[in-house]
């Protein structure tokens, strides 16, 4: 029978979930599986989007004594059950969701009680979006999944389940038709693949051709790591860079060409060539293109549609916004930096370092990553440094503390091509590790230098949260996170822009 409620293509809902709730959440399911339906009540965070909804579950709600209906063979939740969650949601400025099994055998289709019981609650916790999901396990025990969700007077599917484990969990709704993909098993692709698909097998394959990658930063580290991606099989990416290129990036920038720099010819942004260098490798790839900082609206909502964010640049405001990412919004992200120095024609360091930023892991700051003083040149705009320097003057004069008003700007770091090519290539070997599940990295954080004995390999002890810090609150919570947030774009930068994909 055809569904009451009629949703709008044009829209669409990811929503991400922690492996352990979705491990509670998947056993309280099945507790009468396979022959009666069984459900609960969730709590998410939501971030309308331009492309729809992402939500992030941020708790269970299971039922209490009473707060369902056992006699009946289908999930009946009574109305104080339902109150409870609304005054949950209500409080923490939060969604609602309702997620219940279908029997095994039975298809994920929302029945005609399903509408009914959708259409009551889009009603009761419609101030904000209302999510619906649908759960069964086939005889194998695999997964499968439909869902819907509510905002505003329209209805959207939701199309990904998302959840941030070692190895990154990715499912499909049954009732949304999926594009076909590409998983490059023709003739050409099996000759390029082959020894990649043959590593890791065509399972993996395939679920490296259906995941989303996003890319912070397309210079020496995110563009090897880009290319890398293209030539591996992933079919959708998004790059953010706010630069055009400049002439020295051709001695690390994959993808730069000198023909970029003909004089009079005004140079590509970073992000055009990442577009130009993945069609040529692969011209079915869908690669979108922001230039803009990762602070930006446009570009978050952009990363909100990916599996994974690799963090590529070597601003200290990129890597604060990391654990926003993953905290709040469950974005699993990595974040790789290299640091060079020299001494009378002599490389002294060679340093490498590539960090795990998950759900649930410690901030930045906690780790020690941000230096405030850097972290603020970065924000201002050129009349405060300007206004800063010469307070910083006047307070010296007087005997006072110059530091006060001005820490100096950061050093220019050295960065040269082979190096920056090997840790985006790490990086993104890390990635395709955790898309697959295939293998994963030694530890959550660690340095090396390529130049030193056994590579001078430094893995970090486990690190701790602080105990002031509040990166351990509000775990999925998603907008309603943003008085949280320790970073925010300054309003003098440029707004990002979204670049057409090449024709």
């Amino acid at each position: 029978m055809k569904s009451r409620i009629q949703l709008d293509g044009g829209r669409q809902c990811i929503i991400r979930i922690m492996p352990t709730e979705l491990s509670s959440l998947s056993r309280f399911l099945r507790k009468r599986y396979p022959d009666r339906e069984w459900g609960t009540l969730m709590s998410c965070g939501v971030r309308r989007t331009s492309w729809g909804l992402a939500a992030s579950v941020s708790g269970l709600l299971l039922p209490k004594p009473g707060e369902l209906d056992r006699s009946s063979p289908l999930f009946v939740a009574r109305s104080h059950y339902l109150g409870r969650l609304k005054e949950t949601t209500e409080r923490d400025n939060l969604s609602a969701v309702v997620v219940h099994s279908h029997p095994q055998g039975c298809a994920t289709c929302p029945s005609t009680l399903d509408d009914e019981m959708d259409l009551y609650c889009a009603s009761l916790y419609g101030a904000r979006p209302y999510l619906s999901l649908i759960f069964s396990w086939n005889a194998g025990g695999d997964l499968q999944f439909s869902g819907r969700a509510y905002d505003r007077g329209r209805w959207m599917p939701v199309v990904t389940l998302l959840s941030p484990g070692d190895t990154l969990g990715r499912w499909e709704s049954g009732i949304v038709e999926q594009p076909v993909e590409s998983d490059d098993r023709g003739e050409d692709g099996e000759r390029r693949n082959e020894r990649l698909f043959g590593l890791i097998g065509q399972r993996s394959a395939r679920r490296v051709a259906a995941a989303r990658i996003g890319i912070v930063g397309c210079s020496g580290t995110g563009s090897p790591a880009l290319e890398l991606a293209i030539r591996a099989g992933f079919k959708h990416l998004v790059a953010v860079d706010p630069e055009r290129e400049a002439y020295s990036n051709l001695e690390r920038m994959h993808g730069s060409k000198a023909e970029d720099f003909i004089s009079g010819r005004v140079p590509p942004y970073k992000v055009e060539s990442m577009q130009r260098m993945a069609k040529e490798i692969d011209p079915s790839a869908e690669i979108t293109s922001i230039v803009g900082n990762i602070l930006d609206d446009v570009v978050l909502d952009q990363l909100l549609r990916c599996d994974v964010v690799l963090n590529a640049t070597d601003t200290h405001h990129s890597r604060a916004f990391l654990s926003h990412l993953a905290t709040h919004y469950l974005v699993p992200c990595f974040d790789v930096g290299v640091a060079m120095d020299g001494e009378r024609g002599k490389v002294t360091l060679q340093n490498i370092e590539i960090t795990r930023f998950w759900p649930g892991d410690p901030c930045a700051f906690c780790r020690r990553k941000i230096v405030p003083n850097i972290l603020s040149w970065e924000l201002m705009a050129d009349e405060e440094r300007v206004a800063r320097q010469e307070a910083a003057k006047i307070a010296a004069a007087e005997g006072g503390k110059p530091d006060m008003y001005w820490g100096g700007r950061p050093r220019q770091l050295h960065t040269v091509g082979y190096l920056t090519t090997m840790a985006g290539s790490l990086a993104m070997g890390y990635i395709v590790g955790a898309v697959t599940g295939t293998f994963k990295m030694p530890h959550q954080r660690f340095q090396f230098d390529p130049s030193v004995e056994r590579f001078g390999f430094a893995p970090y002890a486990e690190e701790s949260r602080v105990a002031e810090c509040q990166c351990g609150k509000y775990v999925g919570f998603a907008d309603a996170a943003l008085h949280a947030r320790t970073v925010g774009r300054p309003a003098h930068w440029p707004r990002a822009m979204l670049l057409f994909p090449l024709s």
